[in-house]
């Protein structure tokens, strides 16, 4: 997009109070703070799809910290060192824990066929298991063809991952076994709809730089890496934002970790944000607002039936949402992308029952290859990353109580071709998932069930034989990278630079180099370096 400066003491309008508005807004409040922010959020908290929710238990005067989107950064990227730096600056240090690579909780499993949790190899022994153990027939074969395959993906043409991996591996079983599994629990989406343009553009430049994936990897393993650097975006964040940061000191730091979680949920970063924000003169954030038109040719706005006037318009909000709200009607056509929604199910047991005997780990992930009717995308094993993280900056122990803790996710694409289940068909579900899948003998345990929308109270009795399971649906939460989307981001920017001037510009995860959270923090300060 093309953004031009803000003019001294120019307003901007941002709407959406979620991790991408108040990670904008930040940014541009230390680059300008002569600029007026007004932050318009729909809810009346900060935070988006970041929710973290606490319940008290009653019986034993416990708090159990139920994290109702994400909760975890995974990774060293440009976006979790400003994370990280924000949280520091914003007296946070004390929240940030990690998780070290040989730690227990990194452990990975995948979901097969047969609904056994298979471990993804972390070492010589784990890895002649996952070979044996029928997951990855008919990959080996693939792999030895694929430097063979001559076929290459047009330069201006698109194809789905699904397509991509077929095409250069004969067959679709490593998309099937592993791929799609791995996707399901970051896009909640379908291999076979979901661009390798947009998801995996290494192997697409891979394919075309070396005619083969294998041939390109091993290429990759004889050169010498670079030398680590900061992107032009980070040097100007530690030149004119935060001048000690020292930000490849920190990546140094974070590489050692594979993971980092906050003690009391990853919410803890918008609240904090906002909260600083708040204290700015020049920043207001306005909840429970609702926005009824936005005309970007004028940029004004119209919110709780009053017109406003900008210099500048960020949306951070869905993009089908903004393509009802935008009068431009080139832009209106243009912006719609397909969503989808998340049944998303915490489940707390003051017993240790719910993760499976040695099968201890972050979790696991369901592919394609599993044919369940429960439309489960993966399962987190929250207690016991709790139990095996450790503070990045104080000397703190990890909690040792003997809960357990999980998180259910469910829906996804699944939910697009079915539609989304009645609350009754789901707690069948549920309960589906933990027989067979986690093999609970439900008839030991009395389940309770809370709808969180519905209930008001955070605080409960649970007996020790009682298994607690929160849900939520979160309706249309991740956008779809499928197949023809970066062209059609294309579409939109073009449009936007040519009709707008730049009056407006858009963040979030729509239009976005990602759907994470570092992403979203990384788009912000990109765009605000621009207009600042």
């Amino acid at each position: 997009m093309n953004l031009h400066k803000v003019p001294f003491n120019g307003r901007v309008a941002v709407i959406g109070g979620g991790i991408s508005g108040l990670s904008f807004s930040y940014f541009l409040n230390k680059l300008r703070p002569d600029i007026k922010i007004a932050i318009f959020e729909s809810q009346n908290q900060p935070g988006g799809w970041i929710k973290s929710e606490y319940l008290q238990l009653n019986n034993d005067k416990q708090k159990v910290l139920l994290e109702k989107g994400p909760r975890t950064l995974r990774g060293v990227s440009g976006g979790s060192l400003l994370i990280i730096d924000i949280l520091r600056n914003l007296n946070q240090s004390s929240e940030i824990e990690v998780m070290a690579h040989d730690s227990i909780a990194n452990r990975k499993y995948l979901l097969s066929g047969e609904n056994r949790l298979i471990q993804v190899p972390n070492s010589l022994n784990t890895f002649f298991k996952f070979i044996s153990s029928g997951i990855i027939s008919g990959i080996p074969k693939g792999i030895l063809q694929e430097p063979f395959t001559k076929s290459k993906l047009p330069a201006n043409e698109d194809e789905s991952v699904e397509s991509f991996i077929s095409r250069r591996f004969g067959n679709s079983k490593l998309s099937n076994n592993i791929l799609s599994g791995i996707l399901h629990g970051i896009y909640a989406g379908d291999i076979s709809k979901l661009s390798v343009r947009s998801i995996l553009p290494s192997l697409v430049n891979l394919e075309t730089e070396n005619g083969s994936i294998i041939r390109g990897m091993i290429k990759k393993t004889r050169q010498t890496a670079p030398k680590e650097k900061l992107s032009p975006s980070l040097v100007s964040y530690e030149d004119k934002i935060s001048k000690n940061s020292n930000l490849l000191e920190l990546s140094t730091t974070l590489k050692k970790y594979p993971m980092v979680r906050l003690k009391h949920g990853l919410q803890t970063l918008p609240i904090s944000m906002a909260k600083y924000l708040q204290l700015q003169p020049n920043v207001e954030i306005h909840y429970n607002s609702k926005i009824q038109e936005i005309n970007a040719e004028k940029c004004q706005i119209v919110v709780n039936n009053q017109i406003q006037h900008y210099d500048h318009i960020r949306s951070t909000i869905n993009t089908n949402t903004l393509s009802k709200l935008i009068t431009h009607s080139e832009i209106k056509a243009a912006l719609p992308l397909e969503y989808v929604s998340i049944f998303l199910v915490n489940i707390y047991c003051p017993k240790p029952i719910l993760i499976p005997p040695y099968m201890n780990g972050f979790g696991f992930l369901v592919p394609k290859a599993n044919q369940n009717h429960e439309c489960l995308l993966g399962i987190i094993y929250d207690s016991d990353i709790e139990h095996h993280v450790q503070s990045l900056y104080l000397h703190e122990r990890p909690s040792s109580d003997n809960y357990n803790k999980i998180t259910l996710m469910m829906g996804g694409h699944y939910y697009n071709k079915i539609g989304i289940p009645s609350n009754n068909m789901n707690m069948k579900a549920i309960k589906k998932i933990l027989s067979s899948v986690l093999n609970i003998n439900l008839e030991k345990y009395n389940l309770v069930f809370r709808n969180e929308v519905e209930v008001n109270d955070k605080s409960l009795s649970l007996e020790e034989n009682d298994i607690l399971i929160s849900y939520n649906l979160h309706r249309d939460c991740i956008p779809q990278y499928n197949v023809g989307y970066e062209k059609q981001k294309q579409k939109v920017f073009e449009v936007m630079n040519q009709q707008l001037n730049g009056k407006l510009s858009l963040g979030g995860m729509g239009f976005a180099t990602g759907i994470g959270v570092p992403d979203c923090v990384m788009n912000g300060l990109e765009d605000s370096l621009k207009l600042a």
